[in-house]
């Protein structure tokens, strides 16, 4: 395509294979900073996938916070769905970095069916240190996928590798009682690891025996 023509109608199919190839060669940057200048353009549009593509480099990268904000994005554009994938791309970055009260917001908006920005608008996408704000500044009426097993392995290890050992046995049992995914060994065992890390020691004998109860095995 020359300069100054209209853009083909598999623009978005370009952009997509022009990432995904920056991905499976392990060189990040310029994935975000590709749909960084896509979504300040006119006449071409990054897809659900496209972004999708950008939070999984994000993950990668370790850059929790632009994953979230991107997420962000994808959420609240009106005329995009949102895939689960982008969601549990978004929740690995929080996970890598330990960012257990993000992962939280975001595992509860799936479980709940909301739609709604986690990080404020303002805050600073280049800076992926700890302490973000967790706020609700917009939503929009399409529900969100439902969580799924990767979910809520992200959201527990985030909460389990930070040391909040309760949260994390909090999610677990709201796990257990989800019809559409249930008891998972994984997420047990890393509750009763982040219990016995906090000294907890009748929690995680408890959560051990939660475990034999619903049939898995420590």
């Amino acid at each position: 395509q020359k300069h100054g023509d209209p853009p083909s109608d598999d623009s978005d199919d370009s952009l997509s294979a022009v990432l995904g190839a920056h991905i499976r060669e392990g060189d990040y940057g310029p994935v975000i900073a590709d749909l960084r200048g896509l979504t300040q353009r006119s006449d071409l549009r990054p897809d659900a996938y496209t972004y999708t593509s950008a939070i999984l480099a994000c993950d990668r990268a370790g850059k929790w916070r632009t994953a979230v904000r991107l997420l962000d994005e994808l959420v609240t554009a009106d005329d995009l769905e949102p895939t689960l994938a982008a969601y549990n791309a978004a929740l690995s970055a929080c996970r890598r970095k330990r960012q257990w009260a993000t992962a939280v917001a975001i595992l509860e908006d799936l479980i709940a069916g909301r739609s709604r920005r986690v990080l404020a608008p303002h805050a600073d996408h280049d800076a992926d240190d700890d302490g973000a704000e967790v706020v609700a500044t917009s939503r929009r009426s399409t529900r969100p996928p439902r969580p799924d097993v990767s979910s809520y392995r992200a959201a527990i290890s985030a909460c389990a590798s930070a040391g909040e050992w309760a949260e994390a046995t909090r999610l677990v049992r709201i796990m257990g009682r989800d019809a559409a995914v249930g008891p998972d060994a994984t997420c047990y065992t890393a509750c009763v690891a982040a219990c016995a890390r906090a000294g907890e020691w009748a929690q995680a004998v408890e959560l051990l025996r939660e475990m034999r109860a619903v049939g898995l095995e420590p």
